[in-house]
């Protein structure tokens, strides 16, 4: 996914998150547990939102540790 309004910050961790997989299916991970916003908020500071489709998951807190470790590279 690529949108004109998206500024380089957010494209490059939008692009780190899509590469996070599932162990074992391969099936990418973030995107089809999850929705995400990502908001340049200026001078290197972004704003992640992560929204689990089931909060019930032993994984979400893993999930969210990812995004986090991710998005702050």
């Amino acid at each position: 996914m690529k949108c004109v309004w998206m500024s380089q910050l957010v494209e490059k961790v939008w692009e780190a998150l899509k590469r996070l997989r599932d162990p074992v299916s391969g099936a990418p991970l973030l995107l089809l547990e999850s929705v995400i916003e990502i908001r340049d908020l200026g001078d290197g500071v972004i704003h992640v939102i992560y929204i689990s489709r089931d909060p019930c998951s032993p994984n979400v807190i893993t999930y969210a540790e990812a995004v986090k470790t991710l998005a702050s590279r």
